[in-house]
């Protein structure tokens, strides 16, 4: 299968563009930033792409032939608690999708945060009940965890 991996130089995304080969992909690695040190840089079965996936042409491009997607891609802290963090990561989200629909990928995984529970960044923490599970409440009160949502 081809899969393609958004934020694929990102803490999670390197685990998972290495899981993926072990498994027998071939994995399309997609981030705004090129890295030469990533353990899989140099595979044959790994493509890099360059691209900004708030456009959302460069989305559409970046997933052309690819079966699945793994939505990895955003800004990963709430760096000014205003905009750009929940924007951005709702305008990549709203174009993996929306290019995933428009070209027929049906498989889509996309990740979320624990900060929906309002975790890490929160002002103030709540968690109701552990372990958490998929029922815990979400509330969260930080532009990162809503735009985990």
């Amino acid at each position: 299968m081809k899969i393609a991996v958004t934020g694929c130089n990102g803490l999670v995304g390197q685990p998972v563009v290495l899981r993926a080969l072990r498994t027998g992909h071939t994995v399309v690695g997609i981030d705004k930033a090129a890295k030469e040190d990533t353990q899989f840089r140099h595979d044959p079965r790994f493509t890099f792409v360059l691209a900004d996936l708030t456009s959302f042409e460069e989305a559409l491009k970046a997933f052309e032939g690819c079966d699945a997607i793994v939505q990895l891609a955003g800004v990963n802290q709430p760096i000014d608690y205003k905009v750009n963090t929940h924007n951005c990561n709702v305008v990549i989200s709203w174009n993996v999708l929306r290019a995933a629909a428009e070209l027929g990928v049906e498989r889509v995984a996309q990740a979320s945060s624990v900060n929906v529970l309002r975790g890490v960044f929160s002002v103030q923490p709540q968690f109701d009940y552990f372990p958490i599970d998929e029922l815990h409440p979400t509330l969260p009160d930080e532009p990162y965890g809503l735009s985990k949502l």
